[in-house]
């Protein structure tokens, strides 16, 4: 559980309730939850997610990649079947579920 706010009083006063009726662990400032690197500084928090996108990136074997502004080019047609089959369809399907993930958080 992740307890944040500007009333130093009311959190202390909410963590001490938790603490009577659940066994409570704190782990200290957040830095990292749910693939969300969280860093502070005296401004506020900053999320990032640069790595969980490059762990992706490693994932799929496209660490040494170019970069490009999209991978096809303008009016590309697609066909039904074309290209070599997925080595790994699975790899594939976790990939894409990792995407999405990233893409709501």
């Amino acid at each position: 559980m992740i307890i944040t706010g500007d009333d130093v009083g009311g959190i202390h006063e909410l963590k001490s309730f938790l603490n009577q009726h659940f066994e409570m662990k704190v782990l200290g400032d957040l830095s990292y939850f749910l693939a969300l690197e969280i860093p502070s500084n005296s401004g506020g928090y900053c999320l990032t997610q640069a790595k969980y996108a490059t762990d992706l990136l490693s994932r799929a074997g496209l660490s040494n990649s170019k970069i490009a502004d999209t991978p096809f080019k303008a009016n590309f047609k697609l066909a039904l079947i074309a290209g070599v089959p997925l080595k790994d369809p699975m790899l594939y399907h976790q990939l894409f579920r990792s995407l999405i993930y990233q893409t709501v958080t």
